[in-house]
């Protein structure tokens, strides 16, 4: 694991990975309680360039449509012959609407959508391959905050209509 650096290949800090802990629940097939446990060794040191990001505070209702979110990951940037074909070097990130489950469903009938997750989808940018794990974020006290994880999309990415689908940190259908 790096940080500290908008380049890829010019981590700050570097750690190695000592366990990887899926969530007991994970279903490959639904994509559903898609979370993961990392833990390095040893300590990130704190600094202007590495630091913790605060989660959202607990939210009993899910986020309006059109709320403002964004969205950052070292995944596919380009396409080559309409399909994905490039990772990107230099961090990429995008502004994103934060959309409803309910509207999510009009497109992703079939797809197993929950509480769990969080739509977003805006024309001519999407998370892509690549990009898991990362982060979602939204404003909340006038700073952005961790609200979920890139988890899924369509498969050649940035398809207008078609939104990507976020792992919540916080279901707000339980309460905390």
């Amino acid at each position: 694991a790096g940080a500290g650096s908008v380049n890829i290949s010019g981590q700050r800090q570097n750690k190695s990975g000592s366990a990887q802990l899926p969530h007991p629940q994970y279903n490959a097939n639904t994509i559903d309680y898609d979370y993961m446990i990392l833990t390095i060794q040893g300590s990130w040191s704190y600094d202007n360039y590495v630091k913790p990001i605060k989660i959202v505070n607990a939210s009993s209702t899910e986020l309006p449509n059109n709320t403002q979110c964004q969205s950052s990951g070292y995944g596919y940037s380009q396409h080559i012959g309409g399909n994905p074909g490039v990772i990107a070097s230099t961090l990429q990130w995008m502004d994103i609407k934060c959309i409803t489950i309910a509207e999510c469903k009009k497109v992703w009938r079939l797809q197993t959508l929950t509480s769990r997750q969080q739509c977003a989808s805006s024309d001519g940018v999407t998370s892509c391959m690549g990009d898991s794990g990362g982060p979602l974020t939204v404003s909340e006290g006038g700073e952005q905050r961790l609200l979920g994880n890139v988890s899924w999309g369509h498969s050649k990415c940035s398809v207008n209509g078609y939104p990507s689908a976020y792992s919540r940190n916080q279901d707000p259908n339980v309460n905390s």
